[in-house]
């Protein structure tokens, strides 16, 4: 992660850089890389490493919404595309993590993002999955990135995690997470954060801030996300409701 002498992120936190400095998120990054490169060249390592920092390419001042994860996906998956005549194919594994919380880009739609779909279209009527097969089977295309492109933000507290090791990285990241969390909080009261599971909903527990909780949506919960209506109880409290 570190390119012409300097580190990655120098090049990617352009907007975000006073925040993480301010943060003091900057300075554990100086300890985090080094061994972050070694785990990248001995271990399989999701996202790609132009991805790990993804989730920072927006200005934090446009940030309306918070959805956070845990860890990114750690496995793979054949890309779904279509051929010249239209027909979905499948081509070679590409890791399902993207560098955004819940979404990937490869066309697989693992359980969990199905049924914050199917939640989607239960609670606002739209009934597309971004860049995937919906649970109907009708392709749809709609970018995900118009979440992004609105001020939803897809965070994950670990940015990284090793192939088939899920939550391998958490302690890499835990205290990076906490200052940026803590300094989001208290800089930017009017975010609102959408918190999917007990682990999310602990980490603010100790802040007054705007929450929308519910389940997680891993079928693990039994079906206890749906009716969740987390999409428009977001919007309910936004001045400029996000278009899902």
């Amino acid at each position: 992660m570190i390119e012409n002498n300097e580190p990655l992120y120098l090049s990617l936190f352009q907007e975000w850089f006073d925040d993480l400095e301010d943060a003091k998120c900057l300075e554990l990054l100086d300890s985090i890389l080094p061994s972050l490169d070694v785990l990248y060249e001995n271990t399989t390592v999701f996202p790609l490493v132009k991805n790990v920092f993804r989730v920072f390419n927006s200005n934090p001042k446009d940030i309306k919404v918070i959805l956070l994860g845990q860890d990114p996906y750690h496995s793979v998956h054949p890309e779904i595309y279509r051929d010249s005549t239209g027909k979905l194919s499948k081509g070679v594994p590409v890791p399902d993590a993207c560098g955004y919380s819940f979404l990937t880009e490869n066309g697989y739609a693992p359980p969990s993002l199905i049924n914050m779909f199917i939640e989607l279209t239960k609670d606002t009527g739209v009934s597309r999955i971004p860049g995937y097969q919906n649970y109907n089977g009708k392709p749809e295309q709609y970018p995900f990135n118009k979440w992004v492109e609105q001020g939803v933000m897809m965070l994950n507290t670990a940015l990284t995690v090793e192939k088939d090791k899920p939550g391998s990285h958490l302690l890499i990241w835990r205290e990076f997470s906490s200052r940026l969390i803590k300094h989001l909080v208290n800089k930017y009261p009017n975010l609102v954060w959408i918190l999917l599971g007990n682990k999310a909903q602990d980490l603010l527990k100790p802040y007054d801030c705007k929450k929308v909780e519910a389940y997680h949506p891993s079928p693990l919960a039994g079906g206890k996300f749906f009716g969740s209506q987390i999409y428009s109880k977001t919007n309910e409290l936004l001045t400029t409701p996000i278009k899902w």
